[in-house]
């Protein structure tokens, strides 16, 4: 009918691994569409290219290959998504004369020149982590294989693991990492025998080991901002 044949226009997406069709259960609607599915369609119509949208993509367009020539293309336009929160390109698709489609990439930074996020992009990083804490859990736990110490990263090990674990190589996480991983801080060495914590710290005696204690820094992001906010409306009613 008439809504299903909608629902599969605005739904459905394309999966270079799926052999002609499948339901597509992640939106609930419409289809999952393989290469093979997509050049009968082509070939049928005497098409080069199905170009769609209604997709995220991280570097804003994608291009699943149909063979001979043949393609779906991706194309998303809205970069930061949602709201200026999100960290994927946008970008359009040139199309020429020829025949020939290219696609032009653009990206809406969050980022302040000092490296630094924005306010709400800062929110977005922090909800990210709280929601793959266990995946970066198993990720810095592998680190640990290779030294004694169970607990502790150096700075550019965790911005490696943020990079990689979230899908984010294009933030500056060194540049991140004070505003969402302090470092652990130890009582200098040349503070005297007798001094107590107190008068270390009162003293400015504090040293910068330059390494990260990455439990203590997902314990600090376990509750997503969108539940702290739940959190507090609940509590005020």
């Amino acid at each position: 009918d008439v809504d299903r044949l909608l629902q599969g226009v605005l739904w459905s997406d394309p999966n270079p691994d799926v052999e002609g069709f499948i339901e597509n259960e992640g939106r609930g609607a419409g289809q999952v569409f393989g290469p093979s599915a997509a050049k009968s369609f082509l070939d049928r119509h005497g098409l080069k290219y199905v170009v769609r949208s209604h997709e995220v993509m991280e570097q804003g367009y994608d291009v699943m290959d149909c063979g001979d020539g043949k393609s779906v293309m991706t194309v998303f336009s809205t970069a930061a998504y949602p709201n200026g929160e999100g960290f994927n390109k946008g970008a359009v698709l040139r199309l020429k004369d020829d025949g020939t489609a290219t696609p032009v990439q653009f990206s809406r930074t969050n980022q302040l020149p000092n490296g630094h996020l924005t306010q709400k992009a800062l929110n977005s990083v922090v909800e990210m982590i709280a929601a793959n804490r266990p995946a970066l859990a198993e990720v810095f736990e592998g680190l640990q294989d290779r030294t004694d110490d169970s607990e502790h990263v150096t700075r550019e090990e965790w911005a490696e693991v943020m990079a990689g674990a979230l899908g984010l190589p294009d933030l500056d996480w060194m540049a991140l990492q004070p505003s969402l991983a302090p470092v652990t801080k130890t009582i200098s060495s040349s503070s005297s025998a007798a001094a107590t914590k107190s008068d270390a710290v009162n003293s400015n005696k504090l040293q910068d080991t330059g390494l990260i204690n990455w439990r203590r820094f997902l314990d600090l992001h376990c509750v997503s901002l969108g539940s702290e906010e739940q959190e507090d409306e609940d509590g005020d009613m």
